[in-house]
């Protein structure tokens, strides 16, 4: 069996600020410099267009567009990139066998990610600005 490490991490805050704290941490990490090599080897065959984004983001996750925000301004990135990188714009993903288990008050989801896709963060967070606190792997 292969060895892993996690650094998990716990917030309590608003979206912006959690964005903003993440992207603090990745600012310096091995995450960031794997991406940028990704892109050099990879052409993305997508073209982001940032308004649009925006406004799915806005309508339906707003307080994911306030964290993107947040991303944005700690890594001082163009929002093209930030959405790339972390916003759900990455190339195809292999198909997995991610399960879910929900209740009146709950969703458990099971990550069943490739092992060259795995990051090594793990986090909780508790938002103050509204929504559903989270606990979980993340690509951010």
């Amino acid at each position: 069996m292969k060895q892993i490490h996690s650094d998990i991490f716990q917030f309590r805050g608003s979206h912006y600020e959690f964005g903003k704290m993440q992207g603090e941490r990745l600012r310096d990490s091995i995450i960031l410099d794997n991406r940028r090599k990704q892109w050099k080897a990879k052409r993305p065959r997508f073209k982001i267009d940032v308004n649009e984004t925006k406004t799915a983001f806005l309508k339906f996750a707003p307080g994911i567009w306030e964290e993107l925000l947040g991303l944005q301004e700690s890594l001082s990135l163009p929002m093209e990139e930030v959405l790339r990188d972390f916003g759900g714009y990455r190339i195809d993903a292999m198909p997995s066998g991610c399960s879910i288990v929900t209740g009146d008050d709950f969703l458990v989801r099971n990550y069943d990610f490739h092992p060259q896709t795995y990051e090594g963060r793990f986090l909780l967070f508790q938002p103050t600005d509204g929504g559903y606190a989270f606990i979980g792997p993340s690509s951010a």
